[in-house]
């Protein structure tokens, strides 16, 4: 399945782990509403397209790594760079 944009929802979420798993499709941009998130694994499931600017955002605003997300998801694009 894919992540449902509702997960922007839980603003108190510190900690989302769905590493290793069947999703797929595009990371929701309501991640980025995430702001008490310490930890962030999406690395090795079907996840595909650009990483929302939102996201990025977080990613930087709380110091989280990357290469959680990135690794083994050969049709996500890194545009936090950008």
């Amino acid at each position: 399945g894919e992540i449902p944009s509702e997960i922007g929802n839980l603003t108190n979420l510190v900690g989302l782990e769905l590493y290793n798993t069947q999703i797929i499709g595009n990371i929701p941009p309501e991640i980025g509403n995430l702001t008490k998130i310490e930890k962030l694994n999406l690395f090795d499931t079907q996840l595909s397209g650009d990483i929302p600017q939102s996201v990025c955002d977080l990613i930087e605003s709380n110091n989280l790594d990357i290469s959680n997300i990135l690794e083994g998801n050969d049709d996500l694009i890194n545009t936090c760079d950008d």
